[in-house]
């Protein structure tokens, strides 16, 4: 609609007012037959709210007849009770002249059955130029309602996990700062908030030292560290890394932190008690050795003899430990054995070797040694895990291709009633507790038939820990399992138990499916950009191929401009489906080879709003909705959708502008034909500053005079 008739009263010229009067009826037919045309909604409501057209996909839509609206129905009978009054409100500031604004209603069928709609209104004039109606667009939203929906419970549900559990769980960049932090993990490390957290650097804040922190090719294990609180003191942690990877490239570290703090002292004066009760050498039921200064094996107990297929008359005073290590893992334990003695906790205390028993068998050792108090003596304890390794490699092998990571899980993972019932339960934990379904776990009491001793079942107030405890099988054998458990509460009171279960011999096996799993979620999110991207080509084939187009030439001016690879792979994302807000628009307006009116463009502008409501509530970790947003941005304000101006707009999105502006002038468009790059880079030069971002121009400029970038 022209916008100049409703000031008509304001027209001078007699002759003027004529045509315009003569003009209006045409306007109003042509805009009847174009909405016959709409695969949407349009309706007209007069000044008193009764409905004096609709067109044929308001019939189907809503269950009316033509016969019905003719005989009249007003516009609050089609409209959900609870928007009535919002109904009123904004019809009535229309009718008075107010600017038309998008509405969000639930319409009612004449069934009595509801949907969601967008609603876009515009004026109707007379042929005076006077409002005396208004025309409504209507867009049928419960696609997107039900997806978001959907999208929040599941969310929310593993939000809880997160929120709840007691390990400190993370998300941090390759360089060193924290995308995401868990309350658990705020607390253990004594910061006040999770800004405060995510503000830290962790090479040179978090770790004792910044050396200690691994690449990615040193992840995807559990490892333990030494890591300084906020007031400077040091804590021992735990840390279960992997690594998120991205086209085969890492792209960011996730995992777990627990705090060993006290089991490092347990262990420590164990230690200590070594020395005291010299009986227990012989008993302790690992093969344990003495090992001296110079690297000679003063002591061995006879499970040591077994292992190394040696007597104790052969080995201790004559043998050095050095005999019965791989030569790949020698330099490093010898390294280990020297730094010990100069300082006791300079080197590590739990690690993995390769030894060599008397006949040539290499077997896989977990060793727990420490420096005997007042003396250069240190005591080893060697464990073969030889089987744990090859059962490890077995069932990486065996692992299937994709699941989410609560049904792949090798924790199990549950939530419970505080009286005692199974609310959910993973595969994992049906298993791990020999069930054959989870029907058969969820209708068991677990006081009675799951814990050793009912008594040790916690109430809610000893929760919020981690505990260990004895649980009964479905066969009646018993498992020893570490339960991390937390209670969720309700308006101050608790509701249920949350939490997870872990058989302690499968750690590694549980990181290996959290990996994969992260890696297949990526996977996931990736081929639903490219699939949002080939939407909008369908939806208007006259603009094929230019959303990847654009994606190039942003991609490239980022590069040039040196952004972090984080950020080009943000407004990669966002190139790619900058205009899939138009996958809203009537396809008849898309598909319109000739010039568009007013209205038609009005509703074209619309297109980066209903874009950015589209993916708002993906959780990409950098600002792809709102680079879409604003891509139609100007630094002069000039622009829409908001009219933002110079700090108001990202620097991603002042790329996109450019970028989209130079492949939309620079190729073929079924109404015009292409303007050449010279007229592109015209455009952007005369409006540097003005419009567009100068260090993108002057970026964009050079690729394409160098010839560095090109759309062939």
């Amino acid at each position: 609609m022209d916008r100049r008739l409703i000031k008509l009263k304001n027209t001078k010229s007699v002759s003027e007012v004529k045509k315009v009067r003569e003009l209006m009826p045409k306007i109003n037919r042509k805009n009847r037959e174009l909405a016959e045309m709409l695969n949407e909604i349009v309706v007209e409501v007069n000044l008193g709210g009764e409905i004096i057209y609709a067109n044929k996909k308001a019939f189907e839509k809503t269950g009316y007849t033509k016969e019905e609206i003719d005989k009249g129905i007003n516009i609050k009978k089609v409209v959900a009770s609870r928007d009535r009054r919002k109904l009123v409100a904004n019809f009535s500031g229309l009718i008075k002249g107010k600017k038309p604004t998008r509405s969000i209603y639930i319409l009612k069928r004449k069934d009595g059955s509801t949907f969601p709609v967008i609603t876009y209104p515009d004026y109707i004039l007379d042929n005076e130029g006077k409002i005396n109606g208004i025309r409504e667009l209507l867009i049928d939203i419960s696609d997107i309602k039900e997806a978001e929906e959907k999208i929040k419970e599941s969310e929310e549900s593993y939000r809880s996990l997160f929120e709840n559990s007691l390990d400190g769980i993370y998300r941090t960049t390759l360089k060193g700062k924290y995308i995401d932090a868990n309350p658990s993990l705020i607390k253990m490390l004594g910061y006040g908030s999770k800004d405060e957290l995510l503000a830290i650097d962790i090479p040179t804040q978090l770790y004792a030292r910044k050396e200690d922190r691994p690449k990615p090719d040193k992840r995807n294990r559990i490892f333990e560290a030494r890591l300084k609180k906020k007031d400077g003191s040091i804590i021992e942690v735990e840390i279960n890394s992997g690594v998120t990877y991205k086209d085969g490239k890492p792209v960011c570290y996730e995992g777990i932190v627990r705090d060993i703090t006290e089991r490092k002292i347990l262990i420590d004066k164990i230690k200590e008690d070594e020395k005291r009760y010299h009986a227990i050498f012989e008993n302790t039921g690992t093969a344990t050795v003495m090992i001296e200064k110079d690297t000679t094996i003063s002591l061995a107990n006879s499970i040591f003899e077994k292992l190394s297929g040696y007597s104790r008359s052969e080995i201790e005073n004559k043998k050095s430990w050095t005999e019965f290590v791989m030569r790949e893992d020698l330099k490093r334990m010898k390294k280990h054995h020297h730094d010990r003695r100069i300082k006791s906790d300079a080197a590590p205390g739990n690690y993995e070797f390769r030894f060599i028993d008397r006949f040539g068998n290499i077997k896989d050792i977990f060793l727990t040694v420490s420096m005997i108090p007042g003396t250069e003596k240190s005591a080893a304890s060697l464990i073969d895990i030889s089987d744990i390794k090859e059962a490890e490699e077995k069932i990486k092998e065996s692992e299937e291709s994709y699941r989410s990571l609560f049904e792949n899980s090798l924790d199990g993972i549950y939530r419970t009633t505080l009286k005692g019932k199974y609310i959910d339960a993973n595969p994992s934990l049906i298993k791990m507790l020999g069930y054959g379904s989870k029907d058969e776990l969820l209708a068991i009491d677990i006081p009675t038939q799951l814990y050793a001793r009912k008594e040790d079942r916690p109430k809610p107030d000893k929760r919020n820990r981690i505990f260990e405890a004895r649980l009964k099988k479905k066969d009646g054998s018993i498992i020893e399992v570490e339960i991390n458990s937390g209670v969720t509460y309700k308006d101050g009171k608790p509701v249920c138990y949350e939490g997870i279960v872990r058989d302690i011999t499968e750690r590694k096996i549980a990181e290996k499916k959290i990996k994969e799993s992260y890696r297949k979620l990526q996977k996931v999110l990736n081929d639903v950009i490219s699939t949002l991207a080939s939407i909008v080509e369908v939806r208007d084939p006259y603009t094929s191929g230019h959303q990847k187009r654009v994606t190039s030439l942003a991609i490239a001016i980022a590069e040039e401009l040196g952004l972090n690879k984080e950020r080009i792979e943000a407004i990669g994302i966002a190139a790619l489906i900058h205009d899939i807000g138009k996958i809203n628009l009537p396809e008849s307006i898309l598909t319109w080879p000739g010039k568009l009116s007013e209205i038609e463009y009005g509703m074209i502008k619309t297109h980066p709003q209903l874009g950015y409501d589209m993916i708002k509530h993906i959780d990409f970790p950098e600002p792809v909705a709102d680079i879409v947003l604003q891509h139609h941005e100007r630094i002069d304000g000039s622009g829409y959708p908001k009219g933002l101006k110079r700090k108001e707009i990202i620097p991603e999105a002042k790329i996109l502008a450019v970028a989209d502006v130079v492949e939309a002038m620079a190729s073929h468009r079924p109404y015009r034909p292409s303007l050449g790059m010279e007229s592109a880079l015209k455009e952007i030069r005369q409006n540097r500053g003005k419009l567009y971002e100068p260090k993108v121009v002057n970026a964009c400029i050079k690729l394409i005079n160098s010839k560095k970038f090109n759309f062939e």
